[in-house]
C-alpha cells in the first residue's frame, strides 16, 4: 500500500512538474528590459511592437517586426533601381594612360653606345632610379614611355649624351605589389596591397618576356581587395587621386557589358567610392568590383552544441555566393521543411549592420511567410558579408522538447525503483 502510494505521489509529481514547464515555455521572457537593451524581443505583443519601435530607432539598434517591411538603407524610401542608362564612359584623354612605375619595380635599362648604363634596376623605396654616374632619378609615378624621356633628359644634362644622339629604351621585368588607399562605399576600406605575388611568380616573371600589361595593379583589383563596394555606392562616379590631380572614373560599364577604363594604379593612389544613399540590387551580385562570396555566421540549434561538427555547421554551410537572400540561407541552414505541424510556425531572425546609419539591425521572419513572399525583397534581403542568422523552433518544439526533459526525469527514477 505505501509503494503504491509512493508511485502516484511521484506520479503527481511529474504531472505537476509538466504543467508547470508547459506554462513557463508560454511566458514571455523575464530579460524584458528597456527597449534600447533589447536582444531579440520576438515574443513582444504587436502593441508593444509598435509603442516601443519609436524608441528603438533612435538607439543604435533597430528592430524590424515579422509583419514590418525593410529597406536595407533608410535615407531611402525604396530600395532605388541603379540607372545606368544616363550614364557614360569617362572620355579615355582624361584618364591616365599606360601603367605608372612603383617603387619596387624592376626595369631593364639599355643605351645606345652607353654600356656603362646598361642593366637591371629595381626603383628605390623613394621612387627614384639609380643610374652609375648619374643623381637619383626620380621615375616613380611616370609610365614608362615617360621615364625614358626623363632618364634621356637627365643624361643630357649631365653632359654624357648629346641631345640629338641619346637613345634610351626602358623595359618592365617585374611589377611589384602596391599599397593604396580605398575610401568610401566599400566593405573594408582603408589601406590594401595589390598585385601580391609568390616566388614562384616571380620567378616565372622575371623568366618570361617583358611587357606593359599588369592586371592585378588595377582599380578594380584595389576594390576588389577592400572587399568589393557596398550595394549603395555611385559607380558612375569614383574618384582617384594622384599627386595632387583628380580623376573622375565610370565603372559602370561592369553591370552592363560595355567597355571600363580599368586604369593601372601606382603606390599611394587614393580612391574614393561615393555613396548614394539607397540599396542598390543590381550591386548585390559577384562582378570584378563586388565580392566573389561573404562569410555568414549560422546557427540552427535547438539546444547548444559542444562543437560546430556535431551541430552540422561546417565552411561551406557559411561561405554563401554574394547575393544570397535570407530565405536562401535559410534553406542552407535546414531551418525550412520538416512536419508542418512542428515547423510551420519557426522563425528566423538576421543580425545586420547598416554602414550608413551605423546601427545593428535586427530582422525577424516567420519562415513560411518568408517562403511565400521570396520574392519581395523588402521581406526577403540581401544578405551583407558579416551577417548573422538564427532559426528558432515552433512552439510545438518547445512542448516536444519539455516531454524528453519529462522523460529523462522519469526514467532514472523508474529504473531506481524497479532496482529496490
Amino acid at each position: 500500500m505505501n509503494r503504491k502510494m509512493e508511485r502516484i505521489r511521484i506520479l503527481h509529481y511529474l504531472i505537476l512538474l509538466c504543467l508547470l514547464l508547459a506554462a513557463c515555455s508560454h511566458l514571455p521572457p523575464d530579460n524584458v528590459l528597456p527597449a534600447e537593451r533589447y536582444y531579440m524581443p520576438q515574443r513582444e505583443s504587436p502593441l508593444q511592437q509598435q509603442r516601443d519601435y519609436q524608441v528603438r530607432l533612435a538607439n543604435n539598434s533597430r528592430y524590424i517586426a515579422p509583419e514590418q517591411p525593410y529597406q536595407r538603407y533608410s535615407t531611402a524610401e525604396y530600395n532605388a533601381p541603379l540607372d545606368l542608362s544616363q550614364t557614360t564612359p569617362a572620355p579615355a584623354r582624361a584618364l591616365p594612360a599606360g601603367i605608372p612605375l612603383a617603387p619596387g619595380d624592376r626595369v631593364r635599362v639599355s643605351i645606345v653606345e652607353g654600356e656603362e648604363f646598361n642593366g637591371d634596376y629595381v626603383i628605390n623605396r623613394d621612387g627614384t632610379l639609380r643610374l652609375p654616374y648619374l643623381r637619383p632619378l626620380p621615375i616613380a609615378g611616370l609610365d614608362l614611355t615617360r621615364a625614358e624621356q626623363a632618364l634621356a633628359r637627365a643624361l643630357v644634362e649631365e653632359g654624357m649624351f648629346r641631345a640629338h644622339f641619346v637613345q634610351v629604351s626602358l623595359l618592365n621585368l617585374l611589377w611589384a605589389p602596391v599599397k593604396v588607399q580605398v575610401a568610401g562605399a566599400v566593405f573594408q576600406p582603408g589601406q590594401v596591397q595589390i598585385n601580391n605575388r609568390s616566388a614562384e611568380d616571380i620567378a616565372q616573371q622575371l623568366t618570361a618576356a617583358s611587357g606593359d600589361y599588369a592586371p592585378d595593379r588595377s582599380l578594380t583589383a584595389a576594390l576588389q581587395a577592400a572587399g568589393g563596394i557596398r550595394p549603395d555606392a555611385d559607380v558612375s562616379h569614383i574618384t582617384l587621386l594622384r599627386q595632387g590631380q583628380r580623376w573622375q572614373v565610370d565603372l559602370s560599364g561592369i553591370l552592363t557589358g560595355n567597355p571600363v577604363p580599368d586604369i593601372a594604379l601606382t603606390a599611394n593612389d587614393t580612391i574614393e567610392v561615393p555613396s548614394s544613399g539607397k540599396f542598390h540590387p543590381e550591386l548585390v551580385r559577384p562582378s570584378a568590383i563586388t565580392p566573389p562570396g561573404m562569410r555568414v555566421f549560422i546557427s540552427n540549434l535547438s539546444v547548444p552544441a559542444d562543437s560546430n561538427a556535431q551541430a552540422s555547421v561546417n565552411e561551406e554551410g557559411t561561405r554563401l555566393p554574394y547575393g544570397t537572400q535570407l530565405l536562401q540561407a535559410t534553406v542552407g541552414a535546414n531551418c525550412v521543411g520538416g512536419s508542418s505541424s512542428v515547423n510551420s510556425s519557426r522563425y528566423v531572425v538576421l543580425a545586420s549592420y547598416n554602414p550608413l546609419t551605423r546601427r545593428s539591425e535586427v530582422i525577424e521572419r516567420n519562415i513560411e511567410r518568408l517562403v511565400r513572399d521570396a520574392g519581395r525583397d523588402e521581406f526577403n534581403p540581401y544578405l551583407l558579408p558579416g551577417d548573422a542568422l538564427a532559426c528558432y523552433d515552433s512552439q510545438a518544439s518547445d512542448l516536444r522538447d519539455i516531454a524528453r526533459m519529462v522523460t529523462d526525469i522519469l526514467l532514472p527514477l523508474t529504473l531506481l525503483k524497479t532496482l529496490r
